[in-house]
């Protein structure tokens, strides 16, 4: 096979990939016309008040942008918890994680019912040392947290993003 050949085989394989991705309904997100740039903006988001909630709007503005025109509702309700997993011989808890549950609500401006959904997460910290490096290390934690929960509400939101009409 000569070195031509061997070239143009990664190219053919590009190609044909792309014209399957084509033909199953497969477009970019962030395209023009793509959910992504529908949803741009356009969300009010309603959260709790509480320092993970406020984080976590954050995390959403960040990746969906701060709210322009208000177009869609995204409601989130979370549950964040403490659970230690790791015991020192004295009682105490040197490991804790924070397993977080957010129910979320994608609506129209007329109400209606977009994308709806749960998703769930984790992540922990170090107890060990003192009491403020504890507070920080546990709202380092809380931040990754938010941005985790963002992240997997965002992915389930855009893939039905696709099917937004405006």
């Amino acid at each position: 096979m000569s070195s031509k050949a061997i070239l143009s085989l990664p190219r053919r394989s590009a190609l044909l990939g792309a014209l399957l991705l084509a033909g199953c309904g497969f477009a970019p997100v962030y395209a023009p016309t793509g959910g992504g740039s529908k949803l741009q903006g356009k969300i009010a988001f309603a959260l709790g008040e509480d320092r993970f909630d406020y984080r976590l709007r954050e995390q959403l503005e960040r990746r969906l942008g701060r709210t322009e025109l208000e177009a869609y509702r995204l409601a989130v309700i979370t549950e964040v918890t403490e659970s230690p997993v790791a015991i020192a011989s004295d009682n105490t808890a040197t490991r804790i994680n924070l397993p977080a549950t957010a129910h979320y609500t994608l609506s129209d401006a007329a109400g209606g019912t977009i994308a709806q959904g749960t998703v769930q997460t984790f992540t922990s910290y170090s107890a060990t040392g003192t009491s403020i490096a504890t507070r920080s290390t546990k709202q380092a934690a809380e931040d990754r947290l938010a941005a985790m929960v963002a992240d997997l509400v965002v992915a389930r939101i855009l893939a039905e993003a696709g099917h937004i009409t405006e």
